[in-house]
């Protein structure tokens, strides 16, 4: 909030100094025209007086300035006081400047243009319609004190039709000025709105994060085996999902991506785990391609009902006795770490999609493969292997992007694959440390140990 302060006064001190510049270029234009006019000998002002009316005003703005420009914190209220005190001191200004100039004294009221012009766009239409009302009586009282009292010369007469014929002009500044007091308060109150909605909408995007967050497995665990897994959605709520899961003994890996991320693909990855929680609950000896095709149902449902055009890739992973592993489903390939021969095994996921279509019994099947100790699986989506080189592939470098790809990723896998699965964790972001990405990325790694 302090920030948020810090910046809208600063915004505000900007705009004031601006205002400032431009006051001081209108003084500095009334005070040449009076100049002028001294010199061509339709005023008999002296040139005492023009520089007594060109210090008072230029230097009360500088000092103004001066006194602002200092503040960290400037309100609305500050800002609209200090106008106010510089609109005063002008009027008095005004009324030294009409006297001063006797016999071109009608030129006041052209000049008066600028500021009521200037004026119009930072009050309403009553506030601009006084500040003609105060020209014209100021103009009246001055001309006629400075004609009947200062017997200078000039009509009284003359400068009533004048000040008459100025007032339509200054009308219609005043109406102009009603509109731009709309049209602001329009801008203001268009502004609060976005922001409330915007707030609002930061709030659902934190509680969904928040939820998705509890969902996520919080220390995954599975007898005989060490586990390491990382997710970072690209926004606040993301499309990726993991999980390891245990009913009554029998334990579940499942890793898949939502297409897109944001909300939507939040809201499927959720109801997808939901999804596949019960079913477990339900029968947790079902085979994968079975829980695929079950909760693939519930899915497809749900998102026509979003009206959503997404889908998921995903693969489960059903651990068996003599620690094989039975796996089903499309996603991307499984990358395994062999001890024995000290090399990465590639093993392709095959089946279908979910959430395109109601039934995906006939494309989907199950697999199995076993895992010696000292193996190590590396599960991930493709946020990973599409991160692309930091340089590469950008607006500022039309160069072909540099992916991190799959063939680093077994690369490191192959290096690591002795460590311990944090550490293989950590050799892979410091990796993606120098890359870039715009989608959710998160990977698995699960190696046996006894």
């Amino acid at each position: 909030m302090e920030r948020e302060t810090i910046e809208k006064s600063a915004i505000r001190k900007k705009y004031f100094i601006k205002s400032q510049v431009i006051v001081m270029f209108g003084y500095a234009m009334t005070q040449a025209g009076t100049l002028v006019a001294r010199q061509l000998g339709f005023s008999s002002i002296s040139y005492g007086e023009i520089l007594f009316v060109t210090l008072s005003t230029m230097g009360f703005t500088l000092l103004v300035t001066v006194v602002v420009k200092p503040k960290k914190i400037i309100s609305n209220a500050f800002i609209q006081t200090v106008v106010k005190i510089q609109f005063v001191f002008w009027l008095m200004m005004y009324m030294f400047w009409i006297y001063f100039l006797q016999e071109a004294r009608i030129l006041g009221l052209f000049f008066a243009f600028m500021p009521l012009i200037f004026l119009a766009t930072n009050s309403n239409f009553i506030q601009s319609l006084i500040i003609s009302i105060a020209v014209a009586v100021i103009q009246l009282v001055a001309s006629y004190y400075a004609i009947n009292f200062a017997h200078q010369g000039g009509s009284f007469k003359d400068v009533v039709f004048y000040t008459s014929w100025f007032f339509p002009s200054a009308l219609y500044i005043a109406y102009v000025a009603g509109l731009f007091h709309k049209k602001r308060k329009e801008v203001r109150q268009s502004k609060q709105d976005a922001e409330l909605a915007r707030d609002a909408l930061w709030g659902e995007m934190e509680l969904a994060k928040k939820i998705q967050t509890i969902l996520l497995p919080k220390r995954p665990d599975i007898l005989g085996y060490e586990i390491a897994s990382y997710m970072s959605p690209a926004n606040e709520v993301g499309g990726d999902y993991y999980d390891i899961i245990d009913f009554n003994g029998y334990h579940w890996i499942i890793i898949g991506d939502v297409s897109g991320h944001g909300v939507p693909a939040g809201l499927v990855m959720m109801m997808t785990q939901t999804a596949i929680h019960n079913s477990l609950q339900d029968d947790p000896r079902i085979s994968p391609s079975d829980l695929l095709i079950k909760i693939n149902k519930t899915i497809t449902a749900n998102i026509k009902l979003m009206d959503e055009s997404t889908y998921m890739t995903i693969t489960v992973f059903a651990v068996v006795e003599d620690n094989h592993l039975v796996y089903s489903g499309l996603h991307q390939d499984i990358f395994i770490y062999r001890e024995r021969d000290d090399r990465v095994e590639t093993l392709q996921t095959e089946g279908m999609w979910i959430g395109l279509i109601d039934d995906i019994t006939p494309m989907v099947n199950d697999k199995k493969f076993h895992l010696d100790r000292g193996d190590c699986m590396l599960l991930y989506t493709d946020g990973v292997t599409e991160s692309w080189e930091a340089g590469h592939g950008n607006d500022a470098d039309k160069r072909a992007p540099r992916y991190f790809g799959k063939d680093r990723l077994k690369a490191i896998l192959n290096d690591g694959g002795k460590s311990s699965p944090e550490i293989l964790k950590r050799k892979i972001l410091d990796e993606l440390n120098h890359y870039r990405n715009n989608d959710d990325v998160t990977f698995l790694i699960i190696k046996r140990v006894n």
